[in-house]
């Protein structure tokens, strides 16, 4: 049986909260408004960390909450972990 193990906080966001530590190589389904995505994790991302449900270009802005939290400083791909490796937040500075 499939179980959601991530949580999007608002339909624009292009990232989504890991409910527990996933790991590269597992598959999570995830239900969304127009149905449903299978997303291939390729990276540890821990509990509470943000991972891409979107494709995000480098330059393009990083949504949670709704609100833009940072920009892209790198490609990220569905499925990555999103932290302060590859995005820019202008709040932290």
């Amino acid at each position: 049986m499939k179980s959601t193990k991530i949580l999007r906080l608002n339909s624009n966001d292009n990232v989504a909260i890991a409910l527990e530590d996933l790991e590269p190589g597992k598959v999570i389904f995830f239900q969304h408004e127009v149905g449903s995505l299978e997303i291939e994790i390729r990276d540890t991302i821990p509990f509470a960390h943000k991972v891409a449900i979107k494709n995000i270009n480098m330059g393009c802005n990083v949504i949670k909450y709704g609100e833009i939290i940072g920009c892209a400083t790198e490609n990220i791909k569905i499925g990555q972990w999103v932290h302060t490796h590859n995005i820019h937040n202008q709040r932290a500075q």
